[in-house]
């Protein structure tokens, strides 16, 4: 596992590039995370704007070449959440029609603070997402450190993610996490 801690300001920009260069390469980057054997690529793609689109065939083709282009790469990590509008539905189904999900390690989010609609908001993602399981679901945007994984763990004990997590979007809300 690496010592992240350990890196100085500019590893993480040099560690970017060398995995945009291996990206190009078609040689992925990996990093081994949740101190098991469980290696990612080191660049993803997130969702928010870009599969936020409509049914339109033509509108959609290019977001299928990513798809394909991700796949060839090596890239396997898709980021997605229900707040980015429509782009966790396009996601799911792109996946779906190409029977691809099984190749992309896919995130989601929850956003909803409310407890009765945070499990409604879970199941949704995986209705749109047309799959049993994601592999990370992450608690969106926190914004109060007391607030409890309690029911992401009861989905993952479900069977129903790989894995949980916290978000922010803001470096100054790092401190925070």
């Amino acid at each position: 596992l690496l010592g992240l801690a350990s890196l100085s300001r500019l590893a993480p920009l040099r560690w970017a590039v060398r995995a945009y260069v291996d990206f190009i390469r078609g040689t992925p980057l990996l990093i081994q995370i949740f101190l098991v054997y469980f290696a990612l690529p080191v660049i993803g793609i997130g969702t928010s704007q870009v599969f936020d689109i409509g049914s339109d065939p033509a509108e959609r083709a290019p977001r299928r070449q990513v798809l394909d282009a991700m796949i060839a790469g090596g890239s396997t990590i898709i980021d997605t959440a229900p707040s980015y509008a429509r782009a966790e539905a396009v996601v799911g189904e792109l996946l779906a029609e190409r029977q691809l999900r099984a190749k992309f390690f896919v995130a989601t989010k929850v956003g909803v603070k409310d407890p009765s609609a945070q499990q409604a908001e879970l199941a949704k993602s995986l209705v749109v997402l047309k799959t049993p399981r994601v592999d990370l679901m992450q608690l969106h945007n926190v914004r109060d450190a007391n607030q409890s994984l309690a029911f992401l763990r009861e989905f993952q004990q479900a069977g129903k993610t790989r894995y949980v997590g916290v978000t922010h979007w803001m470096d100054s809300s790092h401190d925070l996490l």
